[in-house]
């Protein structure tokens, strides 16, 4: 979970720095460029996080009506812990980037 959140903010920053700089002249690779990190660190974080999902829906015991809506409600469960578990992460880096103004 928490390298989903650092390559989701990795995401993030690319977003603002490629805002920041889109429109000037002579600057067009280094926008490719950010593009490209920007969409690999958006796919690391999602592939990450489909991980996440599914260790922690392989951690979760077996809910007690077998069959598919067992494994539903299972997997919603793991759902809501594994993206929580994720952002309270990401508001844990922002709040320690936060308290060392490091930006």
């Amino acid at each position: 979970m928490a390298a989903s959140a650092v390559f989701f903010a990795m995401y993030v920053g690319n977003g603002i720095a490629y805002g920041s700089i889109v429109g000037l002249k002579g600057r067009e690779a280094d926008l490719q460029n950010i593009r490209t990190r920007g969409t690999m660190a958006f796919a690391l974080a999602l592939v990450l996080q489909v991980l996440a999902l599914l260790a922690t829906f392989s951690w979760l015991p077996a809910s007690k009506p077998p069959g598919r809506f067992g494994a539903l409600r299972r997997a919603g469960i793991a759902l809501a812990l594994s993206l929580a578990g994720t952002a309270l992460i990401l508001v844990l880096f922002f709040q320690i980037n936060r308290a060392l103004r490091l930006f």
